[in-house]
């Protein structure tokens, strides 16, 4: 059933085969006259609100459904007049459905009551008739553990509810509470309707009910209600008279911080909602101890949407000053910072090194000094971390941090640089590429004595490459599409070696596997790209050593070792500068050139190889790159399509005729730029 609309609403009810044909018939009587489109009503004849009460009284969900549906596109008309047998008819409706076993029909409810609050003058008799309804549907329904539901078509039937599917009516209650809120606004905050219970049954929803849909409701009325009083700070609860901010703070601080996406969102936007309804800013940093490390780290939030609203708020409530604010609150963001590396959501622990990162690298160091200790302790930890996304972000931010904090961090170097070796082997290419960045950070912070630790490892390194197991494409094929050996095994999340089902999702996991030769290697291979830039001269002689490296085939990884290495020879040759790349330039051709003459070569590597060669030759000079080719080279750089098709893409023809600049007589531009002759 499509539902967005009146009319998509009335053509689904025609395709239902399991409807009634009076009902199929009605709905398309209805279609035909003033439910034709979604534009404004001009009217309503009497044949047609005989319709629609028709379909409210129907058994059948889906024909109650669209009644409800057009019902409330009715009531949103606000030109049409609407009699008062009508709108008892509405309320009767929303009364007995209220609780209905289908939860779009619920859903439907709740919306036709917030039109109904919208009617002009309705507003508070509305929620004066059905507050009593909701509020004992909401208590009712909130501690059981199963639910008995009453409806036209079955009528009593007991149903188990949990944690992750919806609870039955009282997300659908609360969520049709939040909709007279909304809908009234102000005048139901002047008019002491913000009772106590609704704030204690609101923020119990929110911060203690175990099912995730309820929660995220909850949220969502809290947004409503602070909307509603608008400045929050002058809108009180008329029984006790405590601030609406003591009540919401503490309830969406937990909830910024919840384990469900959808949970963590809505409590984001009731965030907002309270920034902006605090006076000024000094109102908003009285509670900055428990919102603002939230408000940080879900800006690193793997769910888009939390991430992105979350980057917005920061922006619209501390932008300019958020740098300050974090300093100014360090204690209490170090704190969740450190808490949070020891989540139970992988993501989060995550986001938790990024922040740190970010904070090492942005915020006042005098401020985050005395807290360098406990946050190195949790990034030793997350160094260890069953989810490889988590230890690559531990070893960008260790990096930062220790480039930030150098003396502070010496103590625990020796530990440190045993954790950078470690990773740089790491199964994972990407935790591989961020270690080897990390220890660059680290190279250009403590000098002569980092780089001397890095360049013996890569000298130590590199050459385990030859002591791979050799291995055809093959035999590895035969290998893993051998169906005994992944038949009846441990499944594995995406993100990390944690089996699947297990508690925490990612974060439990007993698997590891060692790293082989060649991935020793590869990380050797990012470790001396880093060096380029700390010790140029040192980093040249290592040249040579990645020829070799490059020249091997008898592994199939080796093509990922080609294609390292190709990625990274351009930037280094940047780095080194021309003079001490040049000499080591014809060492390197040999295998450059092999990988593209190969017809087995990996496509990546084949892609990377030509990109370098179109790189090398621009940065060289094409006439000094091409006179470093031998003529069967020079044949393979002028029809090997990885050379051509990327020359092509990048630049585009330009038409001939134009001065000095226009290219040779049978000379494409493209060809010019790397030195390629036409026949």
């Amino acid at each position: 059933m499509d539902f967005s609309t009146p009319a998509s609403a009335l053509q689904s009810l025609q395709r239902r085969e399991m409807v009634p044909p009076e009902v199929r018939s009605l709905g398309l009587k209805l279609a035909a006259g003033p439910f034709a489109n979604d534009d404004a009503l001009p009217g309503l004849p009497d044949e047609a609100v005989a319709g629609v009460k028709a379909l409210l009284a129907s058994h059948v969900w889906e024909a109650l459904a669209v009644g409800l549906l057009l019902a409330k596109h009715v009531v949103d008309c606000q030109s049409i007049a609407i009699d008062d047998d009508f709108m008892e008819t509405l309320f009767q409706v929303a009364d007995t459905d209220l609780e209905h076993s289908e939860p779009r029909v619920r859903g439907l409810v709740a919306a036709m009551l917030g039109s109904l609050a919208r009617r002009e003058g309705k507003g508070l008799a509305v929620y004066d008739r059905f507050f009593a309804r909701l509020s004992s549907s909401i208590e009712s329904n909130f501690e059981r553990t199963h639910h008995t539901i009453t409806d036209r078509v079955s009528g009593d039937k007991e149903v188990a509810v949990d944690d992750t599917t919806g609870w039955k009516a009282l997300e659908t209650s609360i969520l049709a509470l939040k909709e007279l809120v909304a809908a009234i606004g102000r005048p139901l905050a002047d008019g002491g309707h913000m009772t106590d219970k609704v704030i204690d049954y609101t923020c119990r929803g929110a911060t203690e009910h175990v099912n995730r849909h309820v929660r995220e409701a909850s949220f969502r009325l809290i947004a409503a209600i602070i909307e509603a009083c608008e400045s929050v700070e002058g809108c009180t609860a008329p029984a006790q008279g405590p601030l609406l901010t003591s009540r919401f703070v503490p309830a969406i601080a937990k909830g910024m911080q919840d384990n469900w996406s959808q949970v963590r969102f809505a409590a984001s936007v009731a965030n907002r909602a309270l920034l902006g309804a605090l006076p000024n800013a000094e109102a908003r940093e009285a509670y900055f101890d428990l919102l603002l490390p939230r408000m940080c780290l879900n800006r690193y939030y793997m769910a888009e949407g939390v991430k992105l609203y979350s980057q917005e708020t920061w922006r619209r409530y501390l932008d300019g000053e958020g740098r300050t604010m974090v300093a100014k609150h360090a204690p209490a963001v170090v704190a969740y910072y450190v808490a949070m590396t020891d989540a139970n959501n992988h993501v989060v622990r995550e986001a938790a090194c990024h922040c740190i990162a970010e904070m090492a690298a942005k915020v006042d160091h005098a401020a985050i000094a005395p807290h360098v200790p406990a946050l190195l302790r949790a990034l030793l930890i997350c160094f260890k971390d069953e989810s490889w996304p988590v230890r690559d972000a531990a070893c960008v931010a260790s990096g930062r941090f220790a480039a930030a904090f150098p003396e502070e961090c010496r103590e625990q170097l020796p530990l440190l640089f045993e954790r950078w070796f470690k990773h740089l082997a790491e199964p994972i290419w990407s935790v591989r590429e961020d270690s080897a960045a990390a220890l660059g950070e680290v190279c250009a912070a403590y000098g002569r004595e980092a780089i001397d630790r890095c360049l013996a490892w890569v000298k130590e390194m590199l050459p385990k490459a030859r002591e791979q197991p050799a291995q055809t494409y093959e035999e590895m094929k035969a290998m893993q599409n051998d169906a005994k050996a992944h038949t009846d095994k441990q499944r594995y999340s995406c993100g990390s070696l944690a089996p699947k089902l297990k508690k925490g999702g990612c974060s439990d996991c007993e698997v590891t596997r060692a790293s082989v030769p060649w991935e020793y290697a590869d990380g050797a291979i990012y470790m001396a790209k880093e060096l380029c830039a700390v010790a140029p001269e040192e980093a040249a002689a290592l040249l040579p050593q990645l020829a070799d490296v490059a020249a091997l085939t008898h592994f199939p990884q080796a093509d990922t070792l080609r294609e390292t290495l190709f990625k990274a020879l351009p930037e280094m040759a940047r780095t080194l500068g021309k003079k001490l790349f040049r000499p080591h330039l014809e060492a390197l051709i040999g295998p450059l050139f092999d990988a593209l003459a190969r017809p087995g070569t990996h496509q990546l590597a084949g892609h990377a190889a030509g990109a370098c060669v179109r790189e090398l030759s621009a940065f060289m000079g094409p006439s000094i790159f091409r006179g470093r080719l031998s003529p069967d080279q020079i044949h393979i750089m002028e029809t090997s399509p990885y050379v051509i098709r990327g020359v092509e893409r990048a630049l585009p023809p330009v038409p001939h005729g134009m001065g000095a600049e226009s290219p040779p007589i049978g000379m494409a531009p493209w060809a010019q730029a790397v030195g390629v002759r036409m026949p």
